[in-house]
């Protein structure tokens, strides 16, 4: 009984005098620590701010009140009371959160808790959160998802205490999220084993993380830059795991891409470091590393990089002194690694280094091409006279390249051009010598020499083309040529492309983009058929041959219209070069109502009756529509390489006069020169035209008629006494011959149709002819008047 008073005065004076650091002591009491065994070495061990609650009293009640599992907060007061209180499992972030107090510590007990930012920021100033020891072992996810986090030049965002085996039953998961550059790190959990989901672009001063595993969910998207500090973008910090949750593996899962840049400042650390025993690269992941100094460097005995089929790994580095893929320098004796490259996966180490891009120094350590659908590893500081070649190997480690294409390039010459030597379908293991322990072919052992490659590469499966879309307004084809599902490169892939219409050919290269671009001399017709393929060595590669087929945009060419339109017009009618094309018409932009579907039949002829009141001014558009759908624009557009004309537009006008007139009358009617004879004939027109025409604006279905007269019979233009008489006459169409006089006599009537200018003429033996039996007729030339008479009546 004394004893349980002497505990409860201790608490109530502990909650009294230490009523700023409340929270502290509940956590050590719930954690069965006692209050005296917690130090300021806890709280500031790795460079963590000595924490000063800013919270009143009234905040000390949240924990024991609170029951709830989920909670909206939208303060960094909410925040803190939901994040460290352990009924709390969820925590909606309402607002943006920016009013964090410097160098506080929310100190956050065992529990799983899920913080969902719905895209809102959580900016902790100078504050951080603090992951409490786990004594009961059992295992906790903290979670945070679609958030930007903010915190400035502290240690990190959240951590754990290093070093702890009772920090591994935590697990940190991340999602969509974005972090400041200012940011030192996102998180410190040496011990504890991350995953990452979504698309997450996180930018610290110093490591993204210190991690005891890291596990990039499949189809995630992954982007780690650091900006300030000489460190490690990833940091496996602690090798230990008292607990064996910890996993030291860096697994990069199916689809998922991760992309680590440390491009500032020293190099003495690699991207990837330190305590890790595998990278895992599933089948469709991708890991791209480029650092300043080694990308990728192996600190554990039996440490691991596995690329599954169809996974791309990627390493490059910025410095001109130092490997690209290593021994890590600090374990220099790390022995017994390996680098699989399995059938099917790819593998990139880049450089410009006076050392090696690949070091293997130590015994048992191994590099293991197993026919990867493409690799290259290239030393872009190729001199003769220095260290910088593709591969190293030391005692007792190995180079394998099993049943792959093997293209070599001897420092010094160009590692663009032509390989020094190439080789198909080869086997080969060499040693810390360079020279094959064994291989496939002769020619292998006797020129593979391994310290002299700057370059080692080669390709296993066939380039994949993909023609763009090519279209009858298209005067350039264009496309894009895929490796293993990687961009082909600069000059990598060489093809061949022609087309079924004329005998044309085209040679062309990929650019740094893996595309390619041919342009064409003019527009090909709809149906046309390009081919490309794959050269390998001018030859085609049949199996990468791809067809793409010209495809019609282009709309019809624009109609003619025959007549003006006019207020009082009942159709309009013209001529199209597109027979079956849908016609259809605008009024001043609106659709005009049509009784039936038009087309332009076979003969290019067209007519839309009009319906609707017709008023000056009044613009009317006619458009067509081919098969596919094409329709003429309302305006002249550009479409790709073509310029579509806009459809005919034509203004309505009052009715002009109708008028009936000539419009061409020939000055001369002649007739072809004839032999004098004893019998009667005809002497027809030298020209087939008469050359006559009328002009008729009255409108379709007006009649009119021509008459002829003569004052004078032919007369000889040398001697006016020799006449013709009744030799000049009118044949009509059943073939009986009436002699032109002084009386008129009708030769012609006609009917106006759709045209206003209509021909006159005659077949040969009909209309204006000679007729005579030459008995009274001389060797001469006769001439006459004949007077022509428009009538507009039948």
């Amino acid at each position: 009984m004394i004893r349980c008073l002497k505990k409860l005065i201790l608490v109530s004076f502990i909650t009294v005098v230490l009523s700023n650091q409340f929270s502290l002591v509940t956590l050590a009491e719930d954690n069965g620590i006692d209050a005296s065994d917690i130090t300021s070495n806890e709280l500031t061990e790795n460079d963590a701010q000595t924490p000063t609650d800013e919270s009143s009293e009234n905040d000390t009640s949240s924990q024991s009140e609170t029951r709830a599992s989920a909670v909206d907060v939208s303060t960094f007061a909410q925040f803190r009371d939901a994040i460290r209180n352990v009924n709390i499992t969820e925590i909606n972030i309402m607002d943006d959160i920016t009013d964090a107090p410097a160098g506080y510590e929310i100190l956050v007990q065992g529990h799983d808790i899920k913080i969902y930012g719905n895209n809102h920021k959580i900016d902790l100033n100078t504050s951080w959160i603090r992951l409490q020891n786990i004594t009961n072992a059992t295992q906790y996810t903290f979670s945070v998802e679609d958030a930007t986090l903010v915190n400035r030049t502290v240690f990190a965002f959240v951590q754990t205490y290093f070093n702890d085996y009772r920090s591994e039953f935590w697990s940190l998961s991340f999602k969509n999220i974005t972090t400041n550059p200012e940011m030192e790190r996102l998180a410190a959990a040496s011990r504890s084993n991350f995953t990452f989901d979504g698309t997450n672009k996180i930018y610290t001063r110093a490591e993204n993380v210190y991690t005891g595993g890291m596990t990039f969910l499949p189809n995630s998207t992954y982007e780690g830059f650091i900006s300030f500090y000489d460190y490690s973008i990833i940091w496996f910090q602690d090798g230990v795991s008292s607990t064996g949750i910890t996993s030291h593996q860096f697994n990069v899962k199916e689809g998922a891409t991760v992309t680590l840049r440390g491009t500032t400042n020293g190099a003495t650390y690699p991207g990837i470091f330190q305590y890790y025993d595998s990278i895992n690269i599933e089948p469709g992941g991708v890991l791209d590393v480029e650092k300043q100094g080694v990308s990728v460097a192996f600190h554990q005995d039996k440490s691991s990089l596995n690329i599954e089929k169809g996974a791309t790994f990627k390493a490059s580095s910025l410095s001109t002194g130092s490997n690209v893929i290593g021994i890590d320098a600090r374990r220099y004796l790390a022995k017994d690694i390996l680098i699989h490259v399995k059938e099917g996966a790819n593998f990139f180490a880049v450089g410009n280094s006076t050392s090696p891009i690949i070091n293997l120094t130590t015994t048992g350590s191994k590099l293991l091409l197993s026919k990867p659908a493409l690799y290259d590893i290239r030393n872009n500081n190729n001199l003769s006279s220095n260290n910088g070649y593709a591969v190293q190997l030391g005692t007792g480690a190995t180079f394998e390249i099993i049943n792959s294409e093997v293209n070599a390039w001897t420092k010094g010459t160009d590692l663009d051009s032509t390989p020094s030597y190439s080789w198909d379908h080869a086997s080969l293991t060499t040693d810390s010598s360079g020279i094959p322990i064994s291989a496939s072919d002769p020619t292998i052992q006797t020129n593979y020499k391994g310290k002299t490659f700057s370059r080692i590469s080669g390709t296993n499966m066939n380039p994949v083309i993909t023609l763009n879309e090519l279209t009858n307004a298209d005067k350039k084809l264009s496309g894009k040529v895929t490796l293993a599902g990687l961009t082909a490169g600069d000059g990598q892939v060489s093809l061949k492309v022609s087309n079924n219409e004329d005998d044309k050919i085209w040679n062309v290269t990929t650019n740094s983009n893996g595309e390619f671009v041919i342009n064409l001399d003019k527009f090909y017709k709809e149906d046309t058929v390009f081919t490309a393929v794959v050269l390998k060595e001018n030859v085609p590669i049949e199996e990468t041959q791809i067809s793409n087929t010209v495809k019609d945009v282009t709309p019809p060419t624009p109609v003619t219209i025959n007549n003006p339109v006019t207020v009082t017009s009942q159709k309009i009618s013209g001529l199209s070069d597109e027979p079956g094309a849908k016609v259809t018409a605008t009024l001043n932009g609106h659709e005009l109502a049509l009784l039936e579907e038009i087309k332009v039949d076979q003969d290019g002829k067209w007519e839309i009756p009009i319906i609707s009141p017709l008023e000056e001014g009044d613009i009317l558009q006619v458009f067509l529509t081919d098969r596919n759908n094409n329709k003429n624009p309302e305006i002249d557009t550009v479409y790709h390489d073509a310029t579509f004309k806009a459809a005919t537009k034509i203004t309505v006008t009052k009715p002009e006069i109708p008028i009936l007139k000539f419009d061409k009358i020939p000055n001369t009617i002649n007739f072809k020169t004839t032999s004098i004879t004893s019998s009667e004939t005809y002497v027809l027109r030298t020209d087939t035209s008469l050359g006559m025409s009328v002009f008729d604006s009255r409108g379709s279905g007006s009649e009119w008629t021509i008459r002829a007269s003569i004052n004078e019979p032919l007369t000889s233009t040398s001697n006016p006494n020799h006449k013709m008489i009744n030799a000049l006459v009118f044949v009509d169409r059943l073939g009986i011959s009436t002699p032109l006089n002084n009386n008129e006599l009708l030769v012609f009537q006609q009917t106006t149709g759709d045209d206003q200018i209509m021909q006159v003429d005659w077949t040969d033996n009909r209309g204006i002819l000679v007729k005579t039996d030459f008995s009274d007729v001389y060797t001469e030339n006769y001439t006459t008047t004949i007077n022509w008479t428009l009538t507009d009546a039948p």
